[in-house]
């Protein structure tokens, strides 16, 4: 998958790298339009990110960590590539106590041996047969699944201090507990709806940050 992406990369690098040089032979021939100007620019970003996305790529595949994503050392992670690649080659493995090459005898062990290595075995599982966990009371777990009282909702808006703002009408808790008579039918019913759809319109709870210059 990786060579895969490098070529797409270098193929799309060598592409646009060929466009690039026609525009510079006709701007060295009788200039270059507006638009062809436009385009030119277009084309550089995209080679820029190429060649960055190239770069990360081969920094990636050397996994060398002490070196930075930005350094230009292309060289440098192609020979860590190259080592790496025939560090971890494998050449061939016993089969019966005799050595095979043959690839299609070492993937079909590789494969085996992984199998083996990962499969489910029921001597390891966990059991949780005799542990015993925490669990609340009936009690409360009716009254975390019920409804909202008008008492707990009343007790939430008048422990908020008074000067903070819900939202960005501008309206702060101490409108809502100075007209909380008027205004209390629409809160529970807005809660209600809340219990029952769990779904809260993402614009009540809508904020915005003003920087305000020292």
């Amino acid at each position: 998958m990786e060579q895969r992406c490098i070529r797409d990369v270098n193929l799309a690098s060598e592409e646009l790298q060929k466009r690039i040089n026609e525009l510079d032979a006709r701007d060295d021939e009788k200039g270059l339009e507006e638009l062809g100007r436009k385009e030119r620019r277009s084309l550089l970003a995209d080679l820029n990110n190429a060649m960055f996305t190239q770069k990360a790529i081969m920094y990636k595949k050397a996994r060398h960590k002490w070196l930075k994503q930005g350094d230009l050392n292309t060289k440098f992670f192609h020979s860590l590539v190259k080592w790496r690649r025939a560090r971890n080659e494998l050449h061939g493995v016993f089969v019966d106590g005799r050595w095979c090459e043959d690839k299609d005898v070492i993937k079909d062990k590789v494969r085996v041996f992984f199998e083996d290595r990962f499969a489910r075995k029921e001597a390891c599982q966990v059991r949780l047969d005799n542990v015993r966990f925490n669990s609340i009371s009936a009690e409360d777990n009716e009254l975390l699944v019920g409804d909202f009282s008008e008492e707990e909702i009343r007790a939430a808006v008048w422990n908020c201090d008074s000067s903070k703002s819900l939202g960005l009408d501008g309206f702060n808790f101490g409108f809502l507990k100075y007209c909380w008579d008027i205004i209390k039918l629409d809160v529970l019913s807005a809660m209600k709806d809340f219990a029952s759809k769990s779904h809260w319109p993402r614009v009540s709870n809508a904020s915005f940050l003003c920087l305000v210059p020292k």
